[in-house]
Order: structure tokens, then sequence, then C-alpha cells
């Protein structure tokens, strides 16, 4: 009794499986949709805060470097920012500007700037921020592993977001760079 149950049910699924496959079945080729000059607009009332959560403040001059960073979410509400970069790294763009004690920090303008370099095909997901949630980046600090010296350097960095949906800064840092 139980082989024959069996049986009927495996012909039905290919039954069930051939008269699916042949009503889906197309003469045209699929399309791609591909969107170009994605303008997203900008998101209003909301409340992030843009800041360091590594405590290494000192690297070695040559070597590659990093320091994470977060992006949270301050608002009641959730924050959905469509425009995130599916890569990480896009998302967020570096400052850099040697510094000296006693030195103010100098203008924008004369700050060396790592802005990652966005593909005409760069993928976008969507990122939703809860109510006090937050998403971690990391920001390669690439300038140290390319640095040559023999003498102790500072450095003031601050980081912004990459997007033109949203915006938020980083505190400025100081960080150490040794021989």
């Amino acid at each position: 009794m139980r082989q024959h149950l069996c049986k009927k049910l495996i012909f039905c699924l290919v039954v069930i499986c051939a008269f699916s496959s042949s009503s889906i079945e197309s003469k045209e080729p699929a399309k791609i949709l591909v969107l170009k000059n994605l303008k997203f607009p900008k998101i209003k009332d909301y409340n992030v805060e843009l800041e360091c959560v590594s405590p290494k403040r000192e690297f070695k001059a040559g070597k590659k470097a990093k320091m994470t960073f977060r992006l949270h979410n301050y608002a009641m509400k959730p924050l959905v920012i469509y425009e995130w970069y599916q890569k990480e790294s896009e998302n967020i763009s570096l400052y850099y500007v040697p510094w000296k004690p006693k030195m103010k920090v100098p203008a924008k303008s004369k700050w060396n700037a790592l802005i990652p370099k966005i593909m005409k095909n760069a993928k976008h997901i969507s990122m939703e921020l809860t109510h006090r949630s937050s998403v971690l980046l990391d920001v390669d600090l690439s300038f140290i592993e390319h640095m040559k010296t023999d003498h102790i350097q500072y450095f003031y960095i601050f980081t912004e977001l990459n997007l033109t949906s949203i915006s938020s800064r980083s505190k400025f840092i100081k960080i150490t760079v040794k021989p």
C-alpha cells in the first residue's frame, strides 16, 4: 500500500514539474534592467552620528592600518538608506592632515582626501537602521601604508559619509604614526 502511494506521489510531482516548466518557457530573451545616473532623494528628519570606535590611535609607517567607525541611528523611527553601496568602503571618505601641537584645525580645503572611486556599475542595497541600531564601517588608512618616515608624525583625521541622500561627519581624531 505504501509503495503504491509513493509511486502515485512521485508521478504527480513529475507531472506538476513538467507543466510548470513548460508554462514558464518564454520565446523572448530575458531583459536586464540597468539603471544609470541614479539620483537618491535627500533623507529628511534623521538623527545619526558617525563616530570612531577603534581604540587604537598609534600606527607604524609603511604598514597597513585601519580604523572602525560606527554610523548610529539615534532617531526614534527607523532610518532606511536606499543609496547605501554594497561595497562597504564606498560609503565613507577619509580626510587627513599633518598636525603639530598648538596647531589649529585647518579648513576642509587644506585636508588630503581619500574618496573612494565609485564604479559606474556600483551596486546599491538598502540599509535599515532601527532606533538605537548602528552599522560598523572599516576604513583603511592607506596613506600610512605608503608613508616612509624617520620620526614620529601626528595627523588629524575625520571621516564623512560618501552619500548624497544623507550626510554625517565624525569628530576630529588625532593619530600618531611612528617609524
